[in-house]
């Protein structure tokens, strides 16, 4: 920790913030949210690969719980499903990863809050019944 308690930051991110603070410029990297059932990691992670090679900036799940085989009780549950709305507001696109058009409900209430904010919304496959 540098004095003030900030932390060091190599010199390339540094002069990078340095200049965009001057210019006043940001890149115009489009955001991206990817959801889905949390049983699909290996999804989640060979298409946030894919979208970050071609200049997307991937916003995705940090918890992996059916995946991981890890059990929340219904306020952690709650919480790590909240952090979705932010997520989505963030982002200039949703795509959603459904195997085989499985859509899952709490993927669906991602899919029907992106719709209300008219975010553009595409799917790994055809979904097996439409999202509301």
């Amino acid at each position: 920790m540098q004095e003030g308690g900030a932390e060091a930051q190599p010199e390339g991110i540094r002069s990078l913030c340095q200049l965009l603070m001057r210019t006043k410029e940001v890149p115009e990297n489009k955001i991206i949210f990817i959801t889905g059932s949390t049983r699909f990691k290996e999804s989640y992670e060979t298409h946030a690969f894919t979208f970050t090679l071609k200049g997307y900036i991937v916003l995705i799940p940090s918890v992996y719980q059916h995946a991981d085989g890890l059990i929340f009780d219904k306020d952690t549950k709650r919480l790590l499903k909240e952090m979705d709305k932010p997520k989505i507001l963030l982002a200039d696109e949703i795509f959603v990863i459904n195997p085989e058009g499985y859509i899952g409900h709490s993927t669906a209430e991602d899919i029907q809050y992106a719709q209300s904010l008219g975010k553009k919304i595409t799917y790994m496959e055809v979904p097996k019944v439409k999202a509301v």
